[in-house]
């Protein structure tokens, strides 16, 4: 059934979907359309009758553009809404056409979201071991300054007890 149909029939005070039984589109249409004349409203109600059945209708027609597709609604923290915005910008898309990617992508195995334990037990050994050469360069410099302020002050009291005194 066409929508102005069904909306005029639920909607306007006036029509008895009872006594009219139309058989097609066509009918249908003249239906609602002879109703809505029949129909001696106040204007302020008129106004909003037909307001409010253009509204619907655009919504309908939203609705059939989505096709298959279904609005979910889902709470984000703040700062991952913006994060979601910025990236959308930066690959030139829209918020959900982005995380439409991600899940294909996650789906077709390309990107990680387990990672193999030997592996991170591998690399957490490579970083003790960095860590390790690290403190010990860390430890020679320490060494090589002491040093070189111990040689400072040999030189300096060598300089002071070997200039003659001015008294």
């Amino acid at each position: 059934m066409p929508l102005h149909w069904d909306y005029i029939s639920n909607r306007a005070p006036s029509f008895n979907s009872r006594t009219l039984h139309p058989l097609n589109k066509e009918e249908k249409l003249h239906s609602a359309i002879a109703n809505i004349d029949f129909w001696n409203p106040q204007p302020e109600a008129f106004e909003l009758f037909i307001l409010k059945m253009k509204k619907a209708w655009s919504q309908k027609k939203f609705r059939d553009k989505q096709g298959d597709r279904k609005t979910y609604s889902f709470s984000l923290r703040p700062s991952n809404r913006e994060l979601l915005k910025q990236l959308a910008l930066e690959k030139n898309c829209k918020p959900n056409e982005l995380i439409e990617h991600l899940i294909d992508s996650l789906r077709r195995g390309e990107i990680q979201t387990h990672y193999n334990t030997e592996d991170i037990a591998s690399q957490l050994q490579y970083a003790e071991r960095e860590l390790a050469g690290t403190k010990q360069e860390l430890e020679d410099c320490r060494n090589e300054i002491d040093k070189l302020k111990r040689e400072l002050e040999t030189t300096t009291k060598r300089q002071i007890g070997s200039q003659p005194s001015t008294f």
